[in-house]
């Protein structure tokens, strides 16, 4: 009711009863707290004003009913407030997307049993939003700046500057606290890191500097361009990056087949 009168009392003064114990009351506006109500909130409230003349049990579920959608308005409200500092975050950092994901919750009562109305479970249904972080190399493949091509030069040589990483857990060839290592293991796997870290630095070399920290940058560690700068910067960034990948490309190429020599000779 838009002018806030309790549904539960309306329905008692229709029927001429006093009732014994307090009745639950539900308020039926289009708006709560400046707030609009929506179909699901609308169709909930309308199910707690039918349950709250009713048994005990009833207004409990009544009651339950309320709550969960007095939690989502405030919930919504905050939700609200937080997106705009989202915003201006997003706005300062530039190298984030949002996706809106709907989220279905089935409401329970007090006595945690799932709640019903008309002999179908109640839930209730939100969309949030998950912000992660962009791909450097994925959003300039997006946006067109880079093309299939480029995009598996810059996967290529994301794998290589992975490779070169120190594993997680291990500073030695000393085995974990607990457990045993295989030592010859995690010696050919240095051996292996000191290659691709040797054919990285020769790679820097060749690309020079602005097109090895562009390439380090975005195909290594999977910055964005608009983190590194802005307006025509941006442009010659990109093209450093795509130069750079010609380049590595072709030493990763050549590294590749001299192993593969060397390993059949």
């Amino acid at each position: 009711m838009a002018d806030g009168t309790s549904v539960a009392a309306m329905l008692v003064q229709g029927a001429g009863v006093v009732p014994e114990r307090p009745v639950v009351e539900v308020v039926a506006e289009e708006r709560i707290g400046g707030r609009r109500l929506n179909a699901s909130h609308a169709a909930r409230l309308e199910r707690a004003s039918r349950l709250a003349a009713g048994s005990l049990n009833d207004r409990r579920r009544a009651a339950a009913l309320v709550k969960a959608v007095q939690q989502e308005l405030a919930a919504e409200a905050e939700a609200d407030a937080v997106q705009v500092d989202m915003d201006r975050a997003m706005a300062r950092m530039g190298d984030v997307e949002v996706e809106q994901v709907l989220e279905v919750e089935f409401l329970k009562g007090a006595d945690g049993v799932p709640l019903r109305a008309d002999g179908q479970l109640v839930a209730k249904a939100r969309t949030v939003r998950r912000v992660s972080r962009i791909d450097g190399v994925v959003s300039l493949w997006r946006v067109g700046a880079l093309d299939d091509d480029e995009r598996r030069k810059a996967d290529a040589y994301r794998k290589l500057y992975a490779s070169a990483l120190p594993p997680i857990g291990y500073s030695s060839f000393e085995g974990a606290r607990g457990g045993s290592v295989d030592k010859e293991a995690l010696m050919c796997a240095a051996i292996e890191r000191g290659k691709a870290a040797v054919l990285l630095a020769r790679i820097r070399v060749a690309c020079g500097h602005q097109g090895a920290a562009a390439l380090e940058a975005i195909a290594g560690e999977g910055r964005t361009v608009r983190s590194m700068a802005t307006g025509r910067a941006c442009e010659r960034i990109t093209q450093a990056l795509r130069d750079s990948l010609i380049i590595a490309d072709a030493m990763m190429r050549k590294a590749e087949e001299e192993a593969f020599t060397s390993g059949n000779a």
